[in-house]
């Protein structure tokens, strides 16, 4: 997750970050909240609210956090 990030790949991965949200390890969970913030679709954005449910604060966070930056970036 973390290369994909630094590569500035995680559009072309947003599958598979969506698909990381259900892994069992929460901080692997956190991480592809992370990087969906550089992912602005629909998917993305509906996974990122489902995470805001997670059992993890951590990945509530990374949630949020996400969507935060996705909706900075709809504003000029």
């Amino acid at each position: 997750v973390s290369m994909a990030i630094a590569m500035e790949a995680t559009q072309a991965l947003e599958t598979q970050m969506i698909l990381m949200l259900a892994d069992e390890n929460h901080l692997i969970r956190a991480e592809a909240a992370r990087a969906l913030s550089g992912c602005d679709s629909a998917r993305s954005r509906d996974a990122l609210r489902q995470a805001l449910l997670d059992r993890s604060v951590v990945v509530q966070k990374s949630a949020e956090q996400s969507l935060h930056l996705l909706d900075r970036r709809e504003w000029p």
